[in-house]
Order: C-alpha cells, then sequence, then structure tokens
C-alpha cells in the first residue's frame, strides 16, 4: 500500500503551503500557490480562520482560485479570541498560540492525507521538524529580504564574538562580523537594534530557531532575485546549497498568467480605489506614495511631524493611514479631517490602498515606506525610488540596502522631525530624482529579464516546480560545469550564425572533452552511443535551456541534420532502500550532488554570454590559423617602415588587432542615418569600455561628408519619394570614385554601408577591406527580397490580374501569410525596368560577397526569419533594437539623443503632460511618406469622430502634389483644439514613451515599428511603400500588436480601428506588445541574444576578414 501511494505521489505531487498569518507572507504565499497551480500542481493552502474570513471579505480570492480545480483552501483556528488585535505589538500571543494549535493538525493531515510537500513560513521550524519526523519533504518559504535572513545566519557567530548584544550606546558602530556587510551594517540597521539578553527576548529566539531549522530543509525559497541579491544568495547557499530565489513573485505570476486581469487583490484590508481617481487627475510624477504597510506604528507625534514635513515639502502625497496606525491611541477620524483642511489639492488620505495599482501608477514619483520586503520589491518593479521609515525587523536592514548597497532610495532611520522628513521629500522627488530613477529603472529591468523565460527566477521556479515532482535531486553527468560551458559556448556561436564547417545532410555530436563528431543523418541515439557505454545524447538547445537538467534522448529517437547533440556520461545513482517487507520507503533524499556556486552557475547558465567563456586549445595542439585583410595602402605603408620581413610581419599582426577603423555608409534619408549614428555611438562605447565601466564621452568618432549632386525639395527637409530614382543614381555617381579614394588613402579596416549601396560591397572587395553591410528595412521584407529570384522564375511577379487578396505562395515562411497587396512593390508591371524592384535584386545578389549583415532586430521577435536569412548569409548580426542596445550601454542615459533631420517641436510633450493616461493616439508618416489632401481629410474626420485624443505630426512636405497651407491646418483643428494638437515634427522616441500615449497610427516603418514595440505602444498599420507593407502585415497577424488598415482610407473604416485600439481591444494588444517588449529588453541586457551578437560583430571587426575566419577557431 505505502509503495502504491509513492507511486502515486511521483504522478500527482500535492502541495501544502502554510503562511505566517499576516499580510505580507500571505500575499506572497498566495501568488506561490497560484504559480503551482498554473504549473499544474496540486495545491493545499493552510490559513488561519480569522484571516480567510478577511480575505473573502475584501477580495475575490474565492473565485479566482476557483479555476484551479487542484487547489483548494484548509483552514484552522490561530487559538486567539475573535476580539483579540493580533498586531505587532501582541506578536507573541500570536506565534504562541497558533504553534499551539498548528502542531497536532500538521500531524494528523501529513499522516492522513496525500501531500508530499510542504512549504511553511520560515519562521515555523516546528513545521519543519513535523515534516522529517513523518517523511515529507519540506522547502521552507523566508518571506523575509535576503539581506536580513544572511544576518540572522550570523547570530551564533556574532553572539559568540561579543557582537551581540550590544555593549554601550553608540548605534553607529559597525558590526564587522557579517560577512559581506564588514563596512556596511551598523548597531541601528540590525534587526533588533535594542537587544539586551539573547536567551530571553522572542524574536531573537524566533530567529534562532528558524536558522537552525533550515539545513533540515530540503530546499529554501527566497523572493528575490539573482542581479539583486547575488553576493547574499551565494553566502546563504553555503547554508542551504537548494535555494531558489523565484522573485519578484508578483511579477512572475503577472508573467505567467495568459490573462493579467486574472491577477487580483490578496489583502485582508479593504482598498480604498478613489485613490486611483485621485492619483488619475495629478501630473506625471508629482505624487509621493506613503504607507507603513500592515503592521508597523507610529506615535501621535511622530505622525505630525511626518505630515508637517510632507506639507512644507510643497510635494502632493498619497497616504495610508491604516485604523490602527497610531501607537497606544484610539485612532480618530477627526484627527484626520482636522489634519487634511486646508491642503485639499495636494494630500489624499485613504485607510488602505491596492498598492501595487498605486505604485505603477504615472502619477506616483517616489514612495515613503516601512521598507516591508514585499513592499520593496513593488517599488523596484514599478520604478518607484523610496524614502525609508524602518521599524521592526527585516525593515532595518532592508532599508540600509535600499540607501547604500542598491542606492535606490533614501535611509531616514530614526531621525522623525519635519525639517529632515521635508529634506528628505525634496532630495527624492526633485534634487536627486534623475539619480535615483537611473539606480532603480536598472534593477526593475533586471527583475523583468529575472522572470521572463530563461531568466534567472524563471529557471529557478522550473527547478522548484521540477524537484517538487522528482522528490530528490538527480544530475545528468558527473563532469563539472566548467566543463560543459565551451561546448555551450560552441552552440552560441553556431545559433549566432558562425558557419562552423560541417553540411545541411551530416549533424555534429560534441563530447565534453571538446572532441566533435560528424555523422551522416539518418541516424538514432542508440547507434551513436553503442560505443560509449554509460553515455547519454543530450540536444544542445535543451542543454542552454535546462542546464545539466535537461532530459536525455530515447533510444531510437533520430537525429535531426545541422542539429548539436552533447555526448555526456550518465552517473550511477544508489539504489531505492527497501525495508526488510520489501516496501520502498517514503523517505526524500536531500542528498546534494553539486555545490552551492555550481548551482548557482547552474541557474544562470542560460543568460550566460558566450565571450564570457573560454575554450582550450585543439588537442592535437595544432595552431589554429586566422586570415585577415588589411588596406593596401597599409601594408604598403608598414612595408616601407619596416627594417625587414619580420618586423614587418609583427607589426602587421598588431596592426591587425589594435588599430581596426570602421566606415558608416548610410543611406542619405532619416531613418537609416538615424540607425547608422546609433550604430556608431555604440561602437565608440565598444572601443573604450569594459563589460562593468561605461563612464567615457564620445570621443572615437569622426564625420566627413560628400555632395550627393541631388537637388532638394523645396516642400521640405527630405527629398519626396518620387524623386528617390535621381538621389540613388547622383549619389552612386559621387560615392564610387570617393569610396576608392578614401579606403586606398586612409587607414579604414571595415565598411558598413547601407544594403542599398552593392556597389560598395564591389568595392571593398576589390581594394581589399572588409565590408559588412547594414539593411535597415524589416527582416521580414528583406526575405521577401531574398525570394525575389525564385518569385521571377516561378511567375509570380509581376502580378497577373488586379485580385490584391491572392497569396503568394513561394515565400518560404509565409505561404499561408503574405497576400499580394502585402508585396514590397505591389504595383509592379515589369521587373526588368522598375527601379525599385532592380535595386533590390542587386542589394540581395550583393550579400553574399559581404563578410556579414547587421539587423536592427532581436532573435525572438523575428527568429524564424533570420534562420532563412542566415541561409543566404550565416554572419547575420541581429542587433537591435539599437536605440535601446544603445540606452542600455549608456552609462548616462542622458547621452543619448536626437538625431533628427527635422526641428522637433518639444510642445508636444507638454501638451500630452496635460492629458490623462493612455488617452491619445500618436499619429505619424515618418519622414518619406506622403498623403493627397482627400486622405488627409477622412484621417482627420476618422479621427475626430472616433473621440479619441489625438497628436498628429504633420509635416511641411506631407501633402502629395499640393502646396502645404498652414491655413489648411488652423481650418482643421478649429472646434476641436481640446482633443488635437498638431506639430510639423515630434521628438518621437519621447513621444512613444509618455504615458498619456496609448497607440500609434503609423506608416510602419521599421525604426517607427521597434519604437513602438519597446515603448509598448499598439499600432494601426497604414503602409505607404516598399518595406512597411510586409511589416504592416507581420504587426497584424504575426505579431498581433495593432490593426493593419492597409489601402482603406475611409473615415469610417479609420474612425473603428482607433476605436478598436484604443478601447475595444486595447487590453488584447497591449498583453501582446507588453511581451515582445520585454524580450526587447533581455535581448540587448548583458547575455541577451542582440547584446551577444553586437559583442560578436565587435570582435569580428576587429579580427578583420569574416570570410577568411577558420572554421575550427571557436571564439
Amino acid at each position: 500500500m505505502e509503495h502504491h501511494n509513492t507511486i502515486e505521489a511521483k504522478m500527482c505531487p500535492h502541495v501544502l503551503l502554510f503562511p505566517l498569518p499576516i499580510q505580507s507572507p500571505i500575499n506572497s504565499m498566495l501568488q506561490l500557490a497560484e504559480l503551482f497551480c498554473l504549473a499544474g500542481l496540486q495545491v493545499t493552502f493552510l490559513n488561519t480562520n480569522h484571516n480567510q474570513q478577511l480575505l473573502y471579505r475584501h477580495t475575490n480570492v474565492e473565485s479566482r482560485f476557483r479555476q484551479y480545480p487542484k487547489f483548494q483552501f484548509r483552514t484552522i483556528s490561530d487559538g486567539l479570541p475573535d476580539d483579540h488585535p493580533r498586531s505587532f505589538p501582541m506578536f507573541e500571543d500570536l506565534i504562541n498560540s497558533l504553534q499551539a494549535v498548528a502542531e497536532p493538525f500538521l500531524r494528523d493531515i501529513l499522516t492522513e492525507s496525500g501531500v508530499t510537500c510542504v512549504i511553511p513560513d520560515g519562521l515555523f521550524y516546528y513545521a519543519v521538524d513535523i515534516c522529517n519526523e513523518v517523511g515529507v519533504s519540506v522547502i521552507s518559504f523566508d518571506t523575509i529580504s535576503p539581506c536580513c535572513l544572511w544576518v540572522y545566519l550570523c547570530f551564533p557567530k556574532l553572539i559568540q564574538t561579543g557582537d551581540i548584544p550590544f555593549k554601550g550606546n553608540d548605534l553607529d558602530m559597525l558590526i564587522e562580523n557579517v560577512p559581506g556587510m564588514e563596512d556596511l551594517l551598523r548597531r541601528r540597521d540590525f534587526p533588533f537594534y535594542r537587544l539586551t539578553n539573547c536567551a530571553t527576548d522572542l524574536y531573537c529566539q524566533l530567529a534562532l530557531k528558524e536558522i537552525q531549522s533550515i539545513p533540515r530543509s530540503h530546499g529554501l525559497i527566497l523572493n528575490t532575485f539573482e542581479d539583486l541579491d547575488g553576493p547574499l544568495l551565494s553566502h546563504i547557499r553555503s547554508h542551504c546549497p537548494q535555494t531558489y530565489a523565484v522573485g519578484p513573485l508578483h511579477l512572475q505570476l503577472k508573467t505567467r498568467l495568459a490573462d493579467k486581469r486574472m491577477s487580483s487583490s490578496n489583502s485582508l484590508w479593504e482598498e480604498d480605489h478613489s485613490s486611483i481617481q485621485w492619483l488619475d487627475a495629478q501630473p506625471i510624477e508629482s505624487v509621493i506614495y506613503v504607507s507603513f504597510g500592515s503592521l508597523a506604528t507610529l506615535t501621535k507625534e511622530e505622525m505630525l511631524e511626518f505630515w508637517h514635513g510632507l506639507v512644507n515639502s510643497g510635494i502632493r502625497f498619497l497616504w495610508v493611514m491604516r485604523s490602527d496606525l497610531l501607537r497606544e491611541e484610539e485612532f480618530s477620524h477627526q484627527f484626520v479631517k482636522e489634519l487634511a483642511a486646508g491642503c485639499k489639492e495636494r494630500a489624499y488620505i485613504v485607510s488602505w490602498a491596492p498598492q501595487e495599482k498605486v505604485l505603477s501608477h504615472p502619477a506616483i514619483g517616489g514612495f515613503l515606506t516601512h521598507s516591508g520586503w514585499n513592499s520593496t520589491m513593488e517599488s523596484i518593479v514599478e520604478r518607484k525610488p523610496m524614502i525609508c521609515w524602518a521599524v521592526y525587523v527585516d525593515q532595518r536592514v532592508t532599508s540600509r540596502f535600499v540607501g547604500e548597497v542598491w542606492k535606490i532610495g533614501l535611509d531616514m532611520k530614526d531621525i522623525c522631525d519635519r525639517d529632515n522628513i521635508k529634506k528628505v521629500v525634496k532630495d527624492l522627488m526633485v534634487t536627486n530624482k534623475e539619480k535615483l530613477k537611473k539606480s532603480v529603472d536598472k534593477l526593475s529591468m533586471l527583475a523583468e529579464i529575472s522572470v521572463g523565460e530563461g531568466g534567472s527566477s524563471y529557471n529557478a521556479f522550473e527547478y522548484l516546480v521540477d524537484d517538487i515532482k522528482n522528490g530528490y535531486y538527480k544530475l545528468i553527468h558527473t563532469g563539472t560545469l566548467d566543463e560543459i560551458k565551451p561546448a555551450l559556448a560552441w552552440v552560441e556561436l553556431n545559433r549566432m550564425g558562425n558557419n562552423i564547417g560541417g553540411n545541411t545532410k551530416k549533424t555534429k555530436v560534441m563530447k565534453i572533452n571538446g572532441e566533435i563528431l560528424k555523422l551522416k543523418t539518418p541516424i538514432t541515439t542508440s547507434e551513436v552511443v553503442k560505443d560509449y557505454p554509460g553515455h547519454v545524447l543530450l540536444e544542445s538547445e535543451a542543454v542552454k535551456k535546462f542546464g545539466i537538467r535537461a532530459k536525455p534522448l530515447e533510444a531510437e529517437q533520430e537525429l535531426k541534420p545541422s542539429k548539436i547533440y552533447f555526448l555526456v556520461e550518465l552517473p550511477l545513482f544508489p539504489k531505492e532502500e527497501i525495508t526488510s517487507n520489501n516496501k520502498v520507503t517514503r523517505r526524500v533524499k536531500s542528498d546534494v550532488h553539486m555545490n552551492a556556486q555550481d548551482r548557482l552557475e547552474c541557474l544562470m547558465l542560460s543568460r550566460r554570454s558566450a565571450s564570457d567563456l573560454s575554450i582550450s586549445k585543439p588537442s592535437n595542439g595544432a595552431v589554429v590559423q586566422l586570415k585577415m585583410k588589411l588596406p593596401r595602402s597599409v601594408v604598403q605603408k608598414l612595408i616601407e617602415e619596416s627594417r625587414d620581413e619580420t618586423e614587418h610581419h609583427n607589426t602587421v599582426e598588431e596592426a591587425k588587432i589594435m588599430c581596426p577603423h570602421v566606415l558608416l555608409f548610410p543611406l542619405p534619408i532619416q531613418s537609416p542615418i538615424n540607425s547608422m549614428l546609433q550604430l556608431a555611438e555604440l561602437f565608440c562605447l565598444a572601443a573604450s569600455l569594459s563589460s562593468h565601466q561605461r563612464r567615457i564621452k564620445i570621443q572615437a568618432i569622426s564625420q566627413i561628408s560628400i555632395p550627393d549632386n541631388f537637388r532638394w525639395s523645396s516642400q521640405g527637409s527630405s527629398p519626396v519619394v518620387s524623386m528617390f530614382e535621381d538621389l540613388i543614381n547622383s549619389l552612386q555617381a559621387v560615392a564610387e570614385p570617393f569610396l576608392r579614394d578614401i579606403l586606398t588613402e586612409s587607414g579604414v579596416t571595415c565598411v558598413i554601408p547601407d544594403g542599398l549601396f552593392y556597389y560598395a560591397v564591389d568595392i571593398c572587395n576589390e581594394v581589399g577591406v572588409s565590408v559588412i553591410s547594414f539593411d535597415t528595412i524589416s527582416p521580414c521584407c528583406l526575405w521577401v527580397y531574398l525570394c525575389f529570384p525564385k518569385l521571377i522564375q516561378s511567375g509570380d511577379i509581376p502580378f497577373e490580374g488586379n485580385d490584391l487578396d491572392v497569396l503568394i505562395e513561394n515565400v518560404p515562411g509565409m505561404e499561408d501569410l503574405l497576400r499580394r497587396r502585402d508585396f514590397p512593390f505591389y504595383r509592379v508591371t515589369n521587373c526588368a525596368t522598375d527601379l525599385y524592384c532592380q535595386l533590390a535584386l542587386k542589394e540581395i545578389q550583393s550579400i553574399p560577397r559581404s563578410h556579414g549583415l547587421i539587423l536592427n532586430t532581436f532573435d525572438d521577435l523575428d527568429g524564424p526569419l533570420l534562420s532563412l536569412i542566415r541561409s543566404h548569409c550565416p554572419q547575420t548580426y541581429a542587433v537591435g533594437p539599437l536605440h535601446l542596445q544603445l540606452k542600455t550601454r549608456l552609462a548616462d542615459k542622458t547621452m543619448s539623443s536626437s538625431n533628427s533631420l527635422w526641428e522637433e517641436d518639444h510642445s508636444s510633450i507638454q501638451w500630452l503632460d496635460a492629458q490623462p493616461i493612455e488617452s491619445v493616439i500618436y499619429v505619424s508618416f515618418g519622414s518619406l511618406a506622403t498623403l493627397t489632401k482627400k486622405e488627409i481629410l477622412e484621417f482627420w474626420h476618422g479621427l475626430v469622430n472616433s473621440g479619441i485624443r489625438f497628436l498628429w505630426v504633420m509635416r511641411s512636405d506631407l501633402l502629395r502634389e499640393e502646396k502645404f497651407s498652414h491655413q489648411f491646418v488652423k481650418e482643421l483643428t478649429d472646434g476641436c483644439e481640446e482633443r488635437a494638437y498638431i506639430v510639423s515634427w515630434a521628438p518621437q522616441e519621447k513621444v512613444l514613451s509618455h504615458p498619456a500615449i496609448g497607440g500609434f497610427l503609423t506608416h510602419s516603418g521599421w525604426n517607427s515599428t521597434m519604437e513602438s514595440i519597446v515603448e509598448k505602444k499598439p499600432m494601426i498599420c497604414w503602409a505607404v511603400y516598399v518595406d512597411q507593407r510586409v511589416t504592416s502585415r507581420f504587426v497584424g497577424e504575426v505579431w498581433k500588436i495593432g490593426l493593419d488598415m492597409k489601402d482603406i482610407c475611409d473615415r469610417d473604416s479609420i474612425k473603428k480601428m482607433v476605436k478598436d485600439l484604443m478601447v475595444t481591444n486595447k487590453d488584447k494588444l497591449k498583453k501582446s506588445v507588453d511581451k515582445l517588449s520585454m524580450l526587447a529588453k533581455i535581448s540587448v541586457g548583458e547575455g541577451g541574444s542582440s547584446y551577444n551578437a553586437f559583442e560578436c560583430l565587435v570582435d569580428d571587426i576587429k579580427k578583420l576578414g569574416r570570410k577568411d575566419i577558420n572554421p575550427n577557431c571557436i571564439r
């Protein structure tokens, strides 16, 4: 019977969660419970009767969890009478009475039910002993801050050294026996800073029992992430190697929920949503939110000092004043009314607020907090710097880290007077606002990365679920992680597009010792491993995703051509323990098969940059040859200056490594120039920066100009598209001789021309300079270009007939997607004479002659297309979004500035500041597109009739075949000035990032599309030219982040689409674009796909001549 139960347990793991019965731990445990439900586990949530009634009264928790059939609530008494206040000053009563009830209850439920794993709050040390006693897995969940937990773990040492209890009254004295905090932790930052006797102090004794129970648990869960608490987690893992950093939990849950609206409140208090309505009427980042959590109390004197300090600061504030906030005095509503009289416009008081919604509100600029751990994590996620008034326990250590380690706030510990409060509020909201915002913005982005697929917290949660399901830890190979890292680096390089030998009918198997086997397919796993007893095959992508937990391939599974596999040794595990009556014991094995550092490495493996990994020399000792090209002029100069052949050789080698010089040559219109300048600045940063030092000035860039021999349109600052042919031809006539001269005479080692400049590729190859093309159009359009020869040969183009909804079926990957109306040149009648068709053909013919191809995209957006493009150009670098990559790498975000050819009208930002959140649609058709007067009028009336506010960029050359008239604009705006604003050009990145913008009516230019994705703005697409037509189709049908209104320009359709975007389908589209935005941020973060691609690009430019890199050379 017991053996049968064990099998059932493995098939259907059942988790019991037991939170500390106060607001913050209950909130965290409910978030963890919902995550377990999403992962398919059976979950029981054990709550006290008192708190369960509060949850049912104030939240939808009952109906919310009803959707999970494997979830149930169980309740027990907390042993206290109904009228007990259950406040912090009486915390001892709650702890003792609950333990008396919980111990027998746990023994009964674990003996009778099918619970296979218990997750108690870290304070419930007795639950750990009961679980071990009855033979059930137990993983503690410490809901306090990791910095405080580490101080707890040092208590025995601190007592032994005499550091605690304190001697004397100097609270600023450092506590030097907490490793990692020697120069940081003062006595006033200690959790129990008024401690006089460890043996009798309740909280000190609870902490000691808590840390003594940790090694007896099978694991430890913490609500944090590696990039926030990495050094402390390493210390904590020395006590508990199985430590799962799965936070921020509320963000992990929000990220994994299919419908973000499903996530709701877990509050024991009734939330006053009028606070949100009040915030809606306040200017952006003008309000400081004040809340001291659910337990902390203040004296009446402290409350008055806070009030007057806030009022005197002149900053608006929203204050949560609980009914039990006053210490030792009865709360009086009359008292609150007297406080608020006279400053109603700048102050708003509620008894409890929906904190996550408040902190995410654009009107909030900072948080005056008690430094509770959940509040701290929520503030970090929502990018709100903090003022810390720490009261109890972990709050005191946390506030020190907020101010001195993470530098995302101000620690005002123990100094409560109105003048000091006024000063710190002004410092937070005005004086030091930008500095603190920069720090908290960075941590917020790292938090988002951590819970995204492949992030450290995402992986840690996957491992936690896996370990709960399996019951104990199994590793798939006996080698160390250091042995598998080179293999992962090799995979990363292959994935980035490097052609590492081999052909498409073969597959590759890499042994952990570095040996590479090339095998003809078809072949099965068993045929490979028959010569390697005790080994298994692993698919490389599985290793990348799951680290050393990847699942071995089945014996009869066929290996796929061009895939990469690892051959690793499988360790021997001890057999199951059998009792005398032939029953398998139900004891969880807590043996650890790897140390804490390796465990951390495993969790972080998929975030690792290939450039961080080292590869040993080939086993045969051969020297790897690397051929490179240098300009003939440079070689000749070096020969002349060398005394002999040896010196010449050494000088050349040194020059090749030390002095790469890149020439960028953009298409002379707004969007390509913008992208090329961003790339140029990234190259400058790469020339001077290490991975940890980014404070430099841009000094390594010089600019030269050439005439384009083109007469510019008098209507604006850019050529109209009808004259584009003149521009291309006249520029080519000037550029060809200029390029030959500059490449022959200068020290340029690599040229990066726009993809349209096919002739630059030939000139570079002619004079012996590396060339890497930069295609600034969308990858989806580029792939259509690459299919042109096939489409011409099959007769798909030019089109026969007038049906533009016919599918074009000969573009691989778009067979059921691409219609004629989505084609770049949908009006082409003769490919041989059409300018754009001929330019596209010349462009794609030049790609194989380039040493590489740069694209402004990222793998998670265009992965399938990138694989197809790499079949034509293996060295394809997806380094986008470029503007976000640049912003991420700049030490000073303010260094990034405009690259506009037009004068930007910043009054648009001032107008947006006065608009409600997400109430405005931004309208811009880029720098080239034109409209007829009829089209402009249809757009205008459609927008006006929709009832939605709009900001429209009307360039002076927007009207096609007519002169632009300011009178025309004035006539349009008459009568709707409150809802419409017109500018001739706008600072687009700033506009799109503005909270008032809810959507973007765009021409689907590629830069505009990328900027809209990054800023989480769904789109309506009115595609005009070339790549815009393919891009708009992908926006609407593939990425599902907008609406494609191609070729239908009437006011009723426009009205409907605007309403659909901003109201009807708003949440659905926002969910899709939010996800892509997060993936974009992950891609440019350290270790992300675009970050790595740019590192590889820079490395390859330094080495030059990508075509001549030996395929056996693995970086």
